[in-house]
């Protein structure tokens, strides 16, 4: 989310700043950002559960100095991921190494770079009468789920969630039945015009101070879908915002960027808006690559393992450019694109309708299909991409709506399993690419 959740308690019974349990799934949008689960400061003095900049977890506890530190040396850098994360605070514990637990999808986490435990019965300032933060001011993007405070009272992880056993995942458990005193919340964020609201009974509702006009999401721990990484690209040398679904090209540079979900086999659909052009007619560009370090002579993209749209009509495959296969597309357009894994095959359609492979959008239904070069096939997967073929400023970048829309893209259609919502309908039997689809169709 943009922005932050804030609430200031009332009242601060000691017992709750001394023992509480903190269960909350996180997707990180901005790798070597800041993430913060909770944060609490006042006078100069913290408290704080996140994810640090360097991709640690960290729970700190500071009060002039030091008082509790605990940082893993294991770095969480999956921008694909949610990450299940239960914080264990308990200074009523004898022994001090009991005091403070972390807990990363099920697992506690012991390889620790740095442990400083607080004394006995110590209080820090989370659930004190001071602002509350989910995350902190200036964070990088995230996406929250099932946030619980059990506020006196400590659960272990599988309380909140257990391993699939048909798919051995870590799963969420639904309504787990917990304690929550008087400052403890569950935040399900299913309320998009009040994403604070709590739905324990205790009424302990956050303020909402989000940036973006609707923080709601539908990618979550149970359906996750694909978006950008430019720490795990070779040749994409520019930015990401807005939950890493919108892009930016590199600065007069030549560009490349695969997402981070590939599918193997089923028929995929999604939809890209152009937000800059660039600085000529032919520089932006959509499709599908089947290799994420693909190289190409000119453009970073590996000729024979993609096939692309060109904002010029052109469509590149096997290192050829074919022009006037659709028509010329620009910032006002949604291009979408269907993938044919099962036929070995993609084409294009531009607002609604699709390319005939003679220069127009004018097809209901795609008719005009491209067949994956040979390398393609021997790969065996594809991977949605955007790039730029222009080394010139000012460049190019869009936002993708993969079946989560966010910005501009409207959630009128659904995909053929109602899980992937867009601007236009997808063909028949053609599916938003997210892990509910992918299990049953990929």
């Amino acid at each position: 989310m943009g922005g932050n959740l804030t609430r200031t308690p009332s009242s601060a019974p000691a017992a709750e700043r001394r023992k509480y349990t903190i269960s909350c799934w996180i997707k990180m949008q901005e790798i070597g950002a800041e993430h913060h689960l909770i944060y609490a400061y006042d006078s100069g003095n913290s408290t704080y559960l996140r994810f640090g900049s360097n991709a640690k977890l960290r729970f700190r506890l500071y009060d002039g100095g030091d008082i509790g530190y605990l940082e893993s040396d294991t770095v969480f850098r999956d921008s694909s991921a949610w990450y299940h994360v239960v914080l264990q605070f308990n200074t009523y514990e004898s022994s001090s190494a009991d005091r403070i637990k972390m807990y990363v999808n099920g697992t506690k986490v012991t390889d620790l770079g740095t442990d400083i435990y607080p004394s006995s019965e110590y209080m820090g300032l989370v659930n004190y009468t001071i602002p509350q933060q989910i995350p902190s001011t200036g964070d990088g993007d995230s996406y929250f789920a099932d946030y619980y405070m059990c506020a006196g009272y400590i659960y272990a992880p599988t309380v909140f969630a257990n391993t699939d056993s048909v798919s051995g995942q870590w799963k969420a458990i639904t309504d787990p039945t917990v304690s929550y005193g008087t400052n403890g919340f569950h935040l399900k964020f299913e309320n998009a015009a009040n994403m604070g609201l709590d739905s324990s009974g205790n009424g302990n509702n956050f303020t909402s101070n989000s940036e973006a006009a609707n923080p709601q999401r539908d990618d979550t721990p149970s359906n996750n879908f694909p978006q950008f990484n430019d720490k795990a690209n070779r040749y994409w040398a520019g930015t990401f915002d807005r939950n890493n679904l919108r892009t930016q090209g590199g600065n007069s540079q030549a560009t490349f960027c695969p997402a981070n979900m590939g599918v193997e086999k089923g028929k995929w659909y999604y939809e890209y808006q152009a937000t800059n052009i660039g600085s000529g007619t032919d520089n932006n560009l959509v499709g599908a690559v089947s290799r994420p370090d693909s190289v190409g002579t000119s453009d970073y993209l590996g000729e024979s393992t993609s096939v692309v749209f060109r904002n010029n009509g052109t469509v590149k495959y096997n290192g050829t450019n074919y022009a006037s296969q659709g028509p010329s597309w620009t910032t006002s357009d949604i291009i979408a694109v269907a993938l044919d894994i099962d036929n070995n095959r993609i084409t294009f359609s531009k607002n609604g309708q699709w390319i005939d492979g003679s220069g127009n959008a004018d097809e209901a239904s795609p008719t005009s299909w491209y067949t994956f070069p040979a390398a393609m096939q021997t790969d065996a997967i594809a991977f949605p991409c955007i790039g730029d073929l222009s080394t010139n400023s000012p460049n190019s970048g869009g936002e993708f709506n993969f079946g989560q829309p966010v910005f501009g893209i409207s959630s009128a259609q659904t995909d053929a399993a109602g899980y992937g919502k867009f601007e236009y309908t997808p063909p028949t039997g053609f599916y938003a690419i997210c892990t509910k689809n992918i299990g049953n169709y990929g």
